[in-house]
């Protein structure tokens, strides 16, 4: 898992997020997941984008990049040092529940709950 005890002493780095989820190393959240969970735990909203207040204590923060194939911009989210240790920590307290209620939202349909 992300070792939070060497963000520290500085917090000049930022991922993206699937960078983020590679340097978490959590068994089984890739970046798409880890979306998912942050999404769960109202991190983001329902357009992958960070809550306002966690962009102000710098977890996240917005770049604008150039679309290489296509005329346009794109804001891409970036996590910080310190946002990798707070989804750490969150992750440790929460990914329980986050994959029971997952699990409970991909339970096959059944007839028998509506009739």
């Amino acid at each position: 898992m992300f070792n939070s005890e060497a963000t520290q002493q500085t917090f000049e780095n930022w991922y993206t997020m699937s960078q983020a989820a590679k340097l978490l190393d959590v068994k089984g959240i890739g970046r798409t997941k880890l979306m998912e969970f942050l999404r769960w735990a109202e991190v983001l909203n329902k357009n992958n984008e960070p809550y306002q207040k966690y962009v102000d204590v710098d977890y996240f923060k917005y770049v604008v990049k150039q679309r290489e194939w296509h005329w346009g911009q794109d804001l891409v989210p970036l996590v910080s040092d310190k946002g990798m240790a707070f989804i750490a920590k969150l992750l440790e307290k929460r990914k329980a529940d986050f994959l029971k209620w997952r699990e409970e939202q991909e339970a096959p349909f059944q007839w028998s709950r509506i009739i």
